[in-house]
């Protein structure tokens, strides 16, 4: 989208779009010109030049200042710099009023860019109501707290206090911030990527640029996920959609084989443990059913009896949890140039 095409776009939104601009108050300009000003991205010049947009809304009388773009401009050779910038970001502005959002293209982000993604945000709620003194804050979240004016709203003064035990229970960390009494307040929370999810994501930095490559010289595959974790199955199923693949998602046998009964598929991607099974079952029923596929067997076990089971229910490649995202894409290549040749091996 030019600048021409995003101010027209806006018009449609934004009341006296000219007039905001003529006053500062609104301005439109390229990502490129504004990150990759003099051809290289410099995190230093873009945040210092996030500062001093504030520093001139704050002297026109604005109260903060919103920034809001788009990662469709960034070439691969900048993301690097670019994730350090995002990471930077939040104590770059700390204490200032800004509000920094961007969207991301998934049609140009891979794998690695989405775990990238995910890594570098987090979740917040803000208002403008009546805000926390801080001296309260230490304590905000502790059991039937209510802070000095709050009994004069009712409740327990409990809310906050489950709202910390949910999300520590998943392992994660909410926090507030506020300037005081009648100035709002900020809520972050912050969680982490469960283990199954962080291993099935973690790429091989040494082999990062040359796996691309060769996932993306393959063709697209029409695969079968089989995942009983809908946290899990959602995952995969994207990082295999982000790769060009099409996935289509069951979480048990019977709803496996009723997706292989709609259209053949070039592989199977299963869990062993199943809940109306196992994949090995799985597997044997599209083979009696005359709907040969090549598979991928995912399991938490790995001995050799466990990998001569997969090989003789008929799949190709066996995968020990938590799986490596790099791992399930090289069994992919693998068994795609016909590498189901000989017996088949554990891959961790």
């Amino acid at each position: 989208m030019t600048v021409d095409e995003a101010r027209e776009a806006l018009c449609a939104v934004v009341p006296n779009l000219a007039e905001r601009e003529a006053k500062g108050q609104f301005e439109v300009f390229p990502n490129t010109d504004w990150c990759m000003a003099g051809g290289c991205f410099d995190m230093k010049r873009i945040l210092d030049g996030w500062a001093e947009k504030y520093r001139q809304g704050l002297q026109r009388g604005y109260a903060g200042l919103r920034v809001s773009g788009d990662t469709a401009w960034l070439e691969s050779a900048n993301w690097e710099s670019f994730c350090q910038y995002e990471q930077s970001i939040d104590s770059a502005i700390a204490g200032s009023n800004i509000l920094v959002l961007c969207t991301y293209s998934l049609d140009r982000c891979g794998p690695y860019e989405l775990l990238d993604v995910v890594r570098n945000h987090r979740f917040t709620v803000s208002d403008n109501g009546i805000g926390v003194d801080p001296a309260v804050i230490p304590r905000l979240f502790s059991a039937f707290e209510q802070g000095e004016r709050s009994s004069a709203f009712g409740g327990l003064g409990l809310g906050l206090a489950i709202a910390k035990g949910i999300v520590e229970a998943h392992g994660g960390r909410i926090s507030v911030e506020s300037e005081g009494q009648g100035k709002g307040a900020t809520f972050t929370v912050k969680l982490p990527l469960s283990d199954e999810v962080s291993s099935l994501l973690a790429p091989d930095a040494l082999n990062r640029e040359s796996t691309q490559e060769q996932l993306h010289a393959d063709r697209p595959l029409r695969i079968l996920l089989v995942e009983d974790h809908p946290d899990i199955a959602r995952m995969m199923a994207r990082l295999l959609i982000a790769e060009g693949h099409e996935v289509v998602t069951a979480y048990c046998i019977r709803t496996a084989l009723a997706a292989a009964d709609g259209g053949p598929f070039d592989v199977l991607v299963s869990d062993l443990g199943l809940p109306d099974g196992s994949g090995h079952d799985l597997m044997r029923r599209l083979t009696a059913a005359h709907k040969p596929i090549k598979g991928i067997a995912i399991s938490g076990y790995g001995a050799a009896g466990d990998i001569e089971q997969s090989r003789k229910a008929g799949f190709a490649e066996h995968i020990i949890k938590p799986v490596a995202f790099d791992a399930l894409h090289q069994a992919l290549i693998r068994i795609t140039a016909d590498a189901r040749n000989g017996p088949i091996r554990a891959r961790p």
